[in-house]
């Protein structure tokens, strides 16, 4: 029986599970689309459950691929045939990812 109970303190002593370089970035992609509405950083973050200070560092961290990725979900939404042939070349290297 205390085997079972060590094992509970083990797992409660462990850290949140981490966040992986895709989650970061589609949660960017969230965060922007909020923050067009009016949403600050700071209260978006809380409203995730994540402490601020890990959030700006990850939104910084992986800005560029944010902005990527906001960038193809919204050539996503519009016509194929108006896109430039560098446009289509973004949506089409971001649907092998």
């Amino acid at each position: 029986m205390s085997i079972f109970l060590i094992e509970g303190i083990a797992q409660a002593a462990q850290k949140a599970p981490s966040k992986k370089e895709k989650q970061w970035v589609d949660l960017g992609v969230e965060y922007l689309k909020a923050k067009k509405k009016g949403t600050t950083a700071k209260a978006f973050a809380e409203a995730k459950e994540i402490k601020y200070e890990t959030f700006t560092k990850a939104m910084s961290r992986y800005a560029s691929k944010i902005k990527l990725a906001h960038k193809v979900d919204e050539l996503e939404s519009k016509n194929p045939k108006k896109l430039s042939r560098q446009e289509r070349q973004l949506v089409m290297i971001n649907s092998f990812r």
